[in-house]
């Protein structure tokens, strides 16, 4: 007999870092590497939260992805 599984082309995927900075401290508090689709020009807020450092809070909004960051 046959087994008969339906599939996709995986999608093409691009490696990020989001670093995040203190500003008012003048230091970076944590760099973190995510995977985005590879025609994705900024990280959303969701992203961007869910690795947030503890005790931080966002200033800002979505960021574009620059050279990889």
């Amino acid at each position: 007999g046959y087994v008969y599984v339906s599939v996709a082309p995986a999608e093409e995927v691009q490696n990020v870092k989001i670093n995040y900075y203190d500003e008012a401290a003048k230091k970076q508090v944590a760099e973190v590497p995510v995977q985005v689709s590879i025609d994705t020009s900024y990280v959303n807020m969701a992203i961007l939260t869910r690795y947030l450092p503890e005790g931080y809070t966002l200033e800002g909004s979505d960021c574009i992805i620059r050279d990889g960051y």
